[in-house]
């Protein structure tokens, strides 16, 4: 793992979840160490140059940087960088997916350089600046990349770019998963957190979940209604708002609509009703 300096603000992330795209860091560098000699990793880098230039030399060759550009680093192939002044944000990563999406973007250690994406540098210092407080920082820092990543193809037709659209609807997944308590999820809210167009983010949701995204979030709050109904005796307008239904008489409609009972006669009842597809909601999604 490469070392930053004390002057370094460095976003740490857990590896303690399986999954094919793993962040290890987001670390912006005001003042980057240079390379004494050439170097190896053990895992992926993507580096953007914020500000400044400097120069990138692997075993393919020298690359000269300037501002809004991104260079790559892959584990145990030798690098070497030094810069005049610049600033570097970058991500680190790990993940059997890896590899899969760089080559349907065309990346390699022999195309290691991404010229030109200087409007990109403002986006990633305010994702980095936002990922300090943000306790759901990681699956937004994967997005960021993904969102990356797609602007290095120049063509669609890829079949690895249908993994990096399968990655993104398991992370926005993910994150609902966490986060579905949240009264305040929008469509438009979920689009800037996580850098796609809403159109695209619902459509690709639904292509690989089988769902739509707030009938997934439906599903999820519903899921834990019913155990905090059955489970405690916590009452019906705080069991709503406690699963992220901010009005209590929508919960009913919806908890009799979905359940086909109200939430008070399912805390009574013996025979209690599951949702629509709860098994198979259950086995695929629910953790």
């Amino acid at each position: 793992m490469r070392g930053y300096n004390n002057l370094s603000v460095c976003q740490y992330f857990s590896e303690d979840r399986a999954g094919g795209l793993r962040l290890l860091h987001f670390v912006y560098e005001p003042k980057p160490f240079d390379c004494t000699e050439f170097e190896t990793t053990d895992c992926y880098f993507l580096y953007l140059v914020a500000e400044g230039g400097g120069v990138l030399k692997t075993e393919q060759g020298q690359f000269d940087l300037s501002k809004g550009d991104f260079f790559f680093l892959f584990p145990g192939k030798p690098y070497y960088f030094a810069g005049q002044g610049w600033k570097l944000v970058w991500l680190s990563f790990r993940g059997a997916d890896v590899e899969r999406l760089y080559a349907g973007f065309g990346i390699s250690y022999r195309s290691c350089v991404r010229r030109g994406y200087t409007p990109l540098v403002r986006e990633w210092l305010r994702e980095f600046n936002r990922s300090r407080a943000n306790r759901s920082a990681a699956l937004v820092a994967e997005a960021l990349l993904l969102k990356t990543l797609s602007y290095f193809s120049s063509s669609s037709e890829h079949g690895e770019e249908n993994d990096s659209r399968r990655t993104l609807s398991e992370l926005l997944a993910r994150w609902l998963d966490e986060n579905f308590t949240d009264c305040g999820i929008t469509l438009a809210k979920l689009s800037e957190m996580f850098h796609f167009h809403p159109n695209y983010l619902s459509y690709t949701f639904k292509e690989y979940m089988h769902t739509g995204i707030f009938a997934y979030l439906r599903q999820k709050r519903l899921h834990k209604a019913c155990e905090l109904l059955a489970g405690t005796d916590m009452l019906v307008k705080d069991v709503a708002l406690s699963v992220g239904f901010e009005d209590a008489l929508y919960f009913e409609r919806c908890f009799r609509k979905y359940i086909g009972l109200t939430p008070t006669a399912y805390r009574e009842g013996e025979n209690r009703r599951k949702p629509s597809g709860w098994d198979e909601f259950s086995k695929k999604f629910y953790h």
